[in-house]
């Protein structure tokens, strides 16, 4: 966060990305918006895979499988 403050962007939402929804998120997406006011929405969590090599329906939907 200290880089996008740096640069005068605040972060609006942020995402955890997590391997299966058990395992802890390994990633977090943040979107930011320069110059704006302060205020963050966490989404809910991201899993990529329902089970081993098998992508979740969301996951599929952002890949436009």
């Amino acid at each position: 966060f200290a880089a996008l403050k740096k640069n005068r962007i605040e972060p609006k939402r942020i995402r955890f990305v997590h391997p299966y929804m058990e395992s802890k998120a390994n990633l977090v997406l943040i979107e930011g918006v320069k110059g704006s006011g302060v205020w963050l929405d966490v989404e809910p969590p991201l899993a990529v895979y329902k089970d081993k090599k098998i992508y979740t329906d969301e996951v599929l939907k952002i890949y436009g499988r």
